[in-house]
């Protein structure tokens, strides 16, 4: 799945609807112009129900689509985003994608599509003009059809991300240097029934065309790479990020050496996670093997600190079935047919951090998960249980087992319609994160309908920061549902699409006077009304970014090849409880002779009869830097904080990290600064003033070396 933002003509729409599809289970939202045809076991696509002028996204994945036919979505002329993946295409028609000369994301992963110009033909591609991001993984198609594609991909002038699956030998033929705006490329890890990458060389020839190509993220995960060549990855010459993770038959001595290339050079991040380091690996892959029971005679390792037995036919885990693992961290059982979990299943592993049970049949009932379970996992940090194939009656009180759990700080689980933390939860005191999943072909969703006052009320002392109930159904906030959980900073409310925004954006009250990190709330049920509230929000909420912003774009445009002439050498900003400081220490120390600076003084050179804030705009354009005089009065008078907003945004537009310095009057924490000084804190020049003598002597020196 993908997602695009809203277009504006949003907010001109005159009443919104989500309605059935005529002759298809498919839902469409006209306000955010997403139509939903995902898992709805297609075998065609009905082009005669899906044109919609302002479809600007369609979910078809999921399907059983064999076919792609000329001009299909040729009447969707405002699409963005196309999820076909996950269906059992094979074939694409030369002009599939015509029309679609808007769409950014086009996601074919998970089919049987063949990587061959015979199929990918250069007039598929043809039509996506604007194509920023394509998915091209899990292909279901043998290493023998994997041939040359770099005349197709050459098409895509504008592709920024490319996310693949490559053969053993794969080259980057000379097409794809063509490519001068990709940025990322990535292969996906295994995903059961679906294959992953297949690379096994890297050779100096792999990337040798890619020198004029600044592709800055490459991450070829889980490929089985057995060999890097020496200078492989000299071409990639703007590479900042790489990650060569699950590549078990690599040697970690090899990979390392490969790194040469990155000498006297700045990397973001270098991954080697899981590769061949001998016995200091600890890693056991039994994944995807079609077992049916754990072979405990085979697994048996002391130093094994990860087995991974996901992707099997597991039913059962007995008792003591990895005691013998005595430092395994980490143990991934998901995607199995797991329905019993014996009492002592996980007896002996006191030292496993993350279990993943997600994609079993696991019940969560006390009956199923007992206390008795859990309580050997003394170290657990994280827990998945997502996706389960069970029915909603089997959801029952688990919060006597979950309290065993004391070190947890990550749970992902979906929760039943009405579900309600209960006591036990109260105690996970180092709980930080809770997450739902979204929708994946056959496996159970988060099915919460409602969120009361009673849903998160025994959590008041649990410090939870991160909440995400993602694709749920949910309809129903109840006001103060979100106060117990005060130290929240993220929150996800996204594809709850019978959840209606101004009933999602009043349940945001509890977090007034609170600063939050990440709040999303994509995909709700949002008529215009709704929207029109959003915007209002959104423009109060920055209110003075954008008086700055209309302020500054209305006046005179400059030559932008003049040079720029300053009135002021500084914009002094104080209040009048330092108007004394600044008349008997500022001037007499600037504005001496043998000095000669020019200060802009709100008391002796703003325009009369302008407005202040155009007066603070304007002077503040006029000279070379921003001096803020900072004291508790200035933080908590009336234009202080405007000030420093506009000085922020002055940096910001005229790309200058050395326009603002800050003389600080008195002890202020960092913290207790505006969210907008705190960010640019570190790239700020600050200066302490001092009744001490020898230290004045210091202050003005260096005050008047960072306004030369």
């Amino acid at each position: 799945m993908c997602t695009t933002g809203l277009a504006m003509l949003v907010f001109l729409v005159g009443i919104s609807a989500v309605w059935k599809v005529a002759s298809l289970p498919c839902t469409f939202d006209s306000v955010s112009g997403f139509l939903d045809c995902g898992s709805r076991e297609l075998h065609h696509i009905p082009t005669e129900n899906i044109h919609f002028d302002n479809a600007e996204e369609i979910d078809l994945s999921g399907n059983k689509l064999g076919r792609i036919k000329n001009e299909t979505f040729s009447k969707n002329s405002a699409l963005k985003c196309l999820d076909l993946s996950y269906n059992v295409i094979t074939h694409l028609e030369t002009r599939a994608f015509g029309g679609l000369d808007h769409l950014a994301i086009l996601n074919l992963s998970g089919n049987g599509i063949a990587l061959s110009p015979d199929v990918l033909t250069p007039e598929l591609f043809e039509p996506l003009v604007a194509l920023r991001e394509i998915r091209m993984q899990h292909m279901s198609v043998p290493v023998s059809e994997w041939r040359g594609i770099d005349t197709t991909f050459q098409m895509l002038k504008n592709l920024t991300k490319l996310y693949i699956d490559f053969p053993p030998e794969f080259v980057f033929g000379i097409g794809f240097s063509e490519l001068t705006k990709l940025k990322t490329v990535s292969t996906a890890g295994r995903r059961r029934e679906y294959n992953g990458c297949n690379l096994r060389a890297l050779r100096n020839s792999t990337f040798s065309v890619l020198w004029e190509v600044n592709i800055t993220e490459l991450r070829l995960i889980n490929c089985g790479i057995d060999t890097i060549e020496n200078g492989t990855f000299d071409p990639l010459t703007a590479l900042d990020t790489l990650d060569l993770s699950n590549n078990i038959n690599l040697g970690l001595a090899q990979a390392i050496k490969s790194l040469r290339s990155f000498n006297n050079r700045e990397m973001k991040e270098i991954r080697l996670a899981r590769l061949n380091n001998g016995s200091l690996s600890g890693f056991l892959d039994c994944g995807s093997r079609e077992l049916h029971h754990i072979p405990t005679e085979n697994i048996h390792f002391d130093n094994a600190e990860e087995i991974d037995l996901s992707g099997n036919k597991l039913r059962r885990i007995i008792n003591e079935t990895f005691s013998k693992n005595s430092a395994l961290k980490y143990l991934d059982l998901s995607y199995n047919v797991i329905t019993d979990l014996e009492t002592r299943a996980f007896g002996g592993l006191d030292h496993l951090a993350i279990l993943n049970l997600s994609g079993n049949g696991i019940a969560l009932s006390p009956d199923v998960l007992t206390p008795e379970l859990f309580e050997p996992l003394v170290a657990l940090r994280e827990i998945r249980m997502q996706h389960m194939s069970v029915p909603v009656s089997q959801w029952r009180g688990i919060d006597a087992t979950f309290q065993m759990l004391k070190n947890l700080t990550k749970l992902y689980i979906d929760f039943p319609p009405e579900f309600v933390f209960g006591i036990g939860f109260s105690e996970l005191t180092k709980l930080k994160t809770v997450s739902t999943a979204g929708r994946w072909r056959q496996y159970s969703e988060c099915n919460l309908r409602a969120l009361r006052n009673s849903t998160f009320s025994v959590l008041w002392e649990v410090n939870i920061t991160e909440l995400r109930l993602i694709n749920c159904g949910i309809d129903t906030i109840e006001n103060g549902t979100f106060d117990p959980l005060t130290a929240l900073d993220t929150l996800d409310l996204s594809n709850n699409i019978n959840l209606g925004l101004v009933q999602a954006i009043k349940s945001l009250r509890s977090f007034n006077n609170r600063e939050m990190k990440e709040i999303r709330l994509a995909r709700l049920n949002n008529n215009s009304f709704s929207m029109l509230i959003l915007l209002l929000v959104v423009m109060y909420r920055y209110r003075t970014n954008l008086r700055y912003w209309l302020y500054t774009r209305l006046q005179p445009p400059k030559d932008m090849f003049a040079e720029q002439e300053y009135v002021f050498d500084a914009f002094v900003a104080y209040t009048s409880e330092e108007r004394k400081w600044v008349s008997q220490q500022l001037f007499p120390n600037l504005e001496l002779p043998e000095n000669s600076f020019k200060l802009c003084i709100h008391d002796r050179d703003f325009t009369p009869g302008k407005p202040i804030h155009e007066n603070i705009v304007d002077k503040m354009r006029e000279s070379r830097k921003i001096l803020l005089i900072i004291s508790q009065h200035f933080l908590e008078s009336t234009y202080g904080p405007l000030e420093i907003e506009y000085a922020v945004m002055k940096s910001l537009s005229d790309g200058r990290d050395d326009i603002i310095l800050c003389v600080l009057m008195e002890d202020i924490p960092v913290r207790h600064m505006p969210k907008a000084l705190r960010n640019l804190w570190h790239k700020i020049t600050f200066l302490k003033w001092s009744a001490d003598q020898a230290e004045q002597v210091i202050f003005w020196r260096s005050l008047i070396e960072a306004l030369d």
